[in-house]
């Protein structure tokens, strides 16, 4: 009797062992498929995450596109005007190169030292030879220019008798009627007609000068 009762209670024993042991095998497999979730829950987050991202980035491509575009278009039309603007600059300054007319060079004058006043290449020309504190000297001005813009004119010289170079050649009482250069002595602001090296005409004074230049100016 007594090793029956100790074989049922092995028995029950062993069965509750094996009972324990499938509970703990049924447990480790139910961790196991929670684990199993987890993971595939993980996963299916991350191709989420990944399908938004590639989602935003083909959202995102249009737009810089689009802006490339526009700033491609903004520097090829700047472009296109700096182009237009600079051949028309070429244009109007060709135009103004091949309209000018003699008349529009400025004229310009041949200062002279009077110690070459008889050595000029010109078989006859004019001298007008000025001071420095001669008040007419822009109304000269006025009529050498008109002088100068006709055609067959004799070459105009002009001498400066405040220059130190010419200082020796004024004086208080003036000479004109000479051969010899050295012996020329100017007092104030004279227009002098030279021909074959020689002063063949004097005309001394504002007054002499502006009349002389109103008349071969007509």
């Amino acid at each position: 009797m007594k090793e029956n009762k100790t074989k049922k209670s092995n028995k029950k024993k062993t069965a509750n062992k094996n009972v324990t042991k499938k509970t703990v095998k049924v447990e480790n497999k139910k961790e196991i498929k929670k684990v199993e979730k987890k993971q595939d829950n993980k996963k299916e987050v991350v191709k989420v995450e990944k399908i938004e991202k590639k989602e935003k980035n083909n959202e995102i491509m249009p737009v810089t596109n689009n802006e490339m575009v526009k700033l491609v278009k903004i520097v090829l039309l700047i472009t296109a005007i700096f182009l237009i603007f600079y051949g028309i600059t070429i244009l109007v300054t060709d135009n103004r190169k091949e309209e000018q007319t003699p008349t529009d060079v400025t004229i310009q004058y041949d200062e002279i030292l009077l110690s070459s006043l008889l050595e000029q290449p010109n078989s006859e020309y004019y001298v007008l030879v000025t001071k420095e504190d001669d008040d007419y000297t822009g109304v000269y001005s006025v009529y050498t220019s008109k002088y100068q813009s006709k055609e067959n004119k004799l070459r105009l010289y002009t001498a400066n008798l405040s220059n130190g170079f010419n200082s020796s050649y004024e004086a208080e009482e003036s000479n004109t009627n000479t051969t010899k250069i050295e012996e020329l002595k100017l007092k104030d602001s004279t227009l002098l007609k030279i021909s074959n090296k020689k002063i063949v005409a004097a005309y001394e004074g504002s007054t002499k000068i502006i009349e002389h230049l109103k008349s071969i100016s007509k």
